[in-house]
């Protein structure tokens, strides 16, 4: 992993997303309100975590549309589990 993420934000969204999001309108919408907020709050190491999320996502399918929920929730348990992994070295 080449870009820093911020493992309570990302553990945050994880468990929202898995806990709340049946349909991709409501992970963009999640990731979206998150972002503003920190963006607001100056919290740059979890806006910047928020938005590599997205820019995945987007990047991955060329149009965002393409991805599933379940797809987004692997996604984020295998950024969990990296950063898991890292914090345990």
């Amino acid at each position: 992993m080449n870009r820093h993420f911020d493992k309570e934000t990302l553990k945050e969204i994880l468990t929202y997303v898995e806990q709340n999001c049946t349909d991709l309108k409501e992970v963009i919408t999640y990731i979206t309100e998150r972002f503003e907020y920190y963006w607001r709050a100056g919290e740059s190491d979890k806006y910047q975590t928020i938005y590599g999320i997205y820019s995945y996502i987007n990047k991955y399918n060329h149009t965002i549309a393409l991805m599933t929920v379940e797809e987004i929730k692997n996604y984020l348990q295998g950024l969990n589990s990296h950063a898991q992994d890292e914090e345990d070295v």
